[in-house]
């Protein structure tokens, strides 16, 4: 007997981009949490892979005055720099991508200094380079160590949060990257625009609605984009259709 296998899922979720900068798109969420939630009972959970402009204080930031912020460094990203860094030697990898589920830093420092052992007999000029790289990873894991900590090793009334992010990604790489496309800046933005109106389920609203009504409801940012994606030039009924027929039109070409 086949049984389905359960699958957690959002509520509610929404989407914020921007082809501007990461401040600009956290600008926006922070504007929606302003006005959707009141977060001082709530424990606020993130995620990221901590590139430039995505570590822990621009989430800190963005959701201003909540009850408890926890962040976390996406495992996806810290196994991957693992296998990155210690490519030269692949079990031992394991032993500490292992560490990290444990964490256990003292087992983590044990390892490096028995990676480094064992590479006594190669040439001075490799043993170098694979020294730079056991160092950069004990910085990177170092830097990081704060929001490696598992869930249910911190004190939390919730038992789980968020998993990697990247599956999220999608709805703009399928779109807009390789498949030897090229965009403007403002082309982009467009596409960028409508893509999102339309995960949020906001694309009818913004086709539909005149240019002043329900701007709160929806976000300034995201309503500027999405009127400046469609290029809507008259507000009267006739005109809306003709733009909403050739939308939907440039939408199913997409």
């Amino acid at each position: 007997m086949n049984r389905e296998k359960k699958r957690h899922t959002l509520i509610n979720p929404m989407v914020f981009s921007s082809v501007e900068s990461s401040q600009d798109a956290f600008k926006q969420a922070a504007h929606y949490l302003n006005q959707v939630y009141n977060l001082k009972d709530t424990i606020v959970v993130t995620n990221s892979d901590g590139s430039s402009g995505y570590e822990a204080d621009k989430f800190e930031s963005m959701d201003g005055y909540s009850k408890q912020h926890e962040h976390f460094r996406d495992l996806f990203h810290v196994h991957k720099k693992i296998k990155e860094r210690l490519s030269f030697d692949k079990p031992m990898a394991k032993q500490v991508e292992k560490a990290i589920y444990q964490y256990d830093w003292d087992r983590i420092e044990t390892l490096c200094a028995t990676i480094e052992s064992r590479l006594i007999d190669l040439p001075e000029v490799i043993i170098e380079d694979r020294l730079e790289q056991i160092r950069k990873l004990k910085n990177y894991l170092s830097r990081n160590w704060v929001y490696i900590k598992p869930f249910k090793k911190r004190e939390l009334s919730i038992d789980r949060g968020t998993g990697a992010g990247e599956t999220g990604h999608r709805l703009y790489t399928y779109r807009m990257k390789r498949q030897g496309r090229s965009w403007t800046k403002k082309g982009a933005s467009h596409v960028v625009a409508i893509l999102t109106a339309e995960k949020n389920g906001l694309l009818q609203t913004a086709l539909t609605a005149e240019i002043t009504d329900k701007v709160e409801s929806l976000g300034e940012e995201i309503k500027g984009a999405v009127r400046q994606a469609l290029k809507k030039i008259d507000s009267t009924a006739k005109q809306s259709k003709r733009v909403l027929s050739s939308i939907m039109v440039r939408k199913a070409a997409l």
